[in-house]
């Protein structure tokens, strides 16, 4: 029997134990690398390249600090399951980038979450494959253009004036960062390339007197 090989990423190390626990006593013919932080990640990456699965928790993909580990999701062509409580505005974009195969409720019964692993891996054919479109749309999600139109551009933190140096077009990729978007995702979006929208961030940057990210959001959240 061929050994299939799964990577399970997330920061919870009980719940990754437990995960391969139960995935092993269906079949014992599944080799598991597991990490909870980027770390850990580089180390399961240097070993091995190719996984028939990849099964990675919703807070990797929602925090800043995993960038390395985010990258590579984007751009590998292994399968992906998500697991997470519910697939909300910020988690429906980045899913949009992903090869994903599914999608798993925290909620779900454990016998459940193993059906449907176990299913993901002996899917062979491409009409069978997971669409996160018909997901998408069944579950009734909100774009991103949904979201931004939501966002309030004032804060405490920002005086008028300093807005008011702002474009139309940077307000624009201004509500985007706000929601959390990487540079790419932004692009996506707004139909622009990403060295575009890296020469807005950076502008934006400079007119509103943070050096990145994180002040930005720290201002935004006053």
């Amino acid at each position: 029997m061929q050994l299939k090989t799964i990577l399970i990423i997330d920061p919870r190390p009980l719940l990754r134990e437990g995960l391969k626990s139960v995935l092993r006593q269906r079949d014992y013919a599944i080799g598991f690398s597991d990490a909870g932080n980027e770390c850990e990640f580089v180390k399961t990456a240097r070993h091995c390249k190719t996984f028939d699965l990849i099964i990675v928790h919703e807070s990797i993909l929602l925090t800043a600090n995993h960038g390395m580990i985010t990258s590579y999701l984007y751009k590998t062509d292994n399968p992906i399951i998500v697991i997470c409580d519910e697939v909300s505005e910020k988690l429906d974009i980045k899913l949009k980038f992903l090869n994903i195969s599914g999608i798993i409720k925290n909620g779900e019964p454990v016998e459940e979450i193993v059906s449907r692993v176990f299913a993901f891996l002996t899917r062979r054919s491409q009409s069978e494959r997971f669409s996160y479109q018909a997901y998408h749309e069944t579950e009734k999600s909100k774009t991103a253009g949904d979201l931004v139109k939501q966002i309030p551009m004032t804060n405490t933190f920002f005086t008028k004036d300093k807005l008011e140096y702002l474009t139309d077009r940077q307000r624009d990729v201004l509500r985007y960062l706000k929601v959390g978007l990487m540079n790419k995702e932004i692009a996506f979006e707004m139909g622009i390339r990403e060295s575009t929208v890296k020469r807005h961030v950076s502008d934006i940057f400079k007119k509103l007197r943070v050096q990145n990210r994180t002040q930005l959001a720290v201002s935004l959240s006053c």
